[in-house]
């Protein structure tokens, strides 16, 4: 079993459909031009996020994580 750690957790309210912010979250390599607290993003394979997706990101204060 893996362990997981919670880095980050971001609560937050729009004013979108659940598609239209779906989109919006599924669009992971532009996630650096909406949430500030995030550096670096990284998606493999490129493009919108899938169940086959993985990742990582860079906080702005130097941590790292990825996901699948």
């Amino acid at each position: 079993m893996v362990s997981m750690r919670e880095l980050v957790r971001r609560e937050f309210t729009v004013d979108l459909s659940p598609q239209r912010a779906w989109d919006q979250l599924a669009n992971v390599e532009s996630w650096t031009s909406w949430a500030k607290h995030i550096k670096r993003v990284t998606l493999q394979p490129s493009g919108p996020l899938t169940e086959h997706s993985a990742g990582a990101f860079r906080l702005v204060g130097g941590a790292r994580s990825t996901f699948r």
